[in-house]
């Protein structure tokens, strides 16, 4: 399990309206849906230290999620961020830190939450 937190890099624009969240089998190339979240999903632009802008992602309500799955990020129904590729440390008990996760074509930052830039988005497929 990990914390089910997401930091995305370098957003400039307002927070979006809406966001989603989809878990699939691991491993079936986002083809098996297994479970979708859009009820408590909070979106909110913060700035680091360093002044740069972050989007963060996460739930009202804690919730960790399974490690052995892959997932698709959906921001205002227009870009997704397929986020595959999570490996643990096996280090830890609760929201398990990670060692590496891939969010489409990008290496993904990984520690207690998974962050990447706002580049590797891709506009959704319809």
């Amino acid at each position: 399990m990990f914390s089910g937190e997401f930091l995305v890099a370098n957003w400039l624009e307002a927070s979006p309206g809406s966001g989603r969240l989809e878990r699939y089998k691991k491993g079936s190339d986002f083809r098996m849906l297994e479970d979708r979240h859009e009820e408590g999903l909070v979106t909110e632009r913060v700035a680091g230290e360093s002044g740069k802008s972050f989007l963060r992602v996460y739930f009202k309500t804690r919730q960790l999620l399974p490690l052995k799955a892959d997932y698709k990020l959906v921001l205002d129904g227009q870009l997704e961020f397929r986020i595959s590729e999570i490996v643990a440390t096996n280090e830890g008990a609760w929201g398990c830190p990670l060692e590496s996760a891939r969010v489409n074509s990008c290496k993904a930052d990984a520690n207690v939450v998974i962050s990447f830039d706002r580049q590797c988005g891709v506009p959704v497929r319809k």
